[in-house]
């Protein structure tokens, strides 16, 4: 369905989009809080940190699974996510290492129609679970952009992570 070149240029636009919107981002603005309604969940809990560390681990999640047989699990991100909190040079840190992983996964495959295992057991054509991964550097983009536009810089840290990825995706097969 697509090419593995096209695919490259894709995630590295999308990429390059997500960079854009943390690019001279404070410290104090990362741990801003959005207010969430109850039972929302916003992929974190709220803060920009959050959604730059929730990429950065769904790139290793989806590059493990789908390209590298399960080499490294939910379970084991959360632990990552928690030693680097709240640390914003850590965890974009971690973000860049999390992108070469990812395209260290799958930039090099031949068969892009092969069926792939995506993270919650199901399987998908190789270049369906690419595309989603560079639907969703665009898709934080935005949110984080939007974040920016109407946050204001607290001096409080947003709370650890680890509860909530155990709470979302513990019953995942990779967990």
């Amino acid at each position: 369905m697509a090419d593995r070149d096209t695919l490259i240029q894709l995630s590295n636009l999308a990429w390059d989009s997500f960079r854009e919107s943390i690019d001279g981002l404070s410290e104090g603005l990362s741990w801003a809080l959005v207010n969430l309604q109850p039972n929302e969940y916003l992929h974190s809990e709220g803060s920009i940190l959050s959604q730059i560390a929730h990429v950065a681990n769904g790139k290793i999640i989806y590059g493990s699974v789908g390209f590298r047989d399960t080499d490294v699990r939910w379970r084991e991100l959360s632990l990552k996510i928690d030693s680097l909190w709240p640390n914003l040079d850590a965890v974009v840190g971690w973000l860049g290492e999390s992108h070469e992983y990812w395209m260290n996964s799958w930039s090099k495959i031949e068969n892009l129609d092969e069926p792939r295992p995506r993270f919650d057991g199901s399987l998908i054509p190789a270049w369906k679970l690419i595309a989603m991964v560079i639907q969703h550097d665009a898709y934080h983009a935005g949110q984080i952009h939007l974040q920016r536009a109407v946050l204001a810089p607290t001096s409080t840290p947003p709370p650890p992570e680890g509860d909530l990825w155990e709470k979302y995706c513990r019953d995942f097969p990779c967990w």
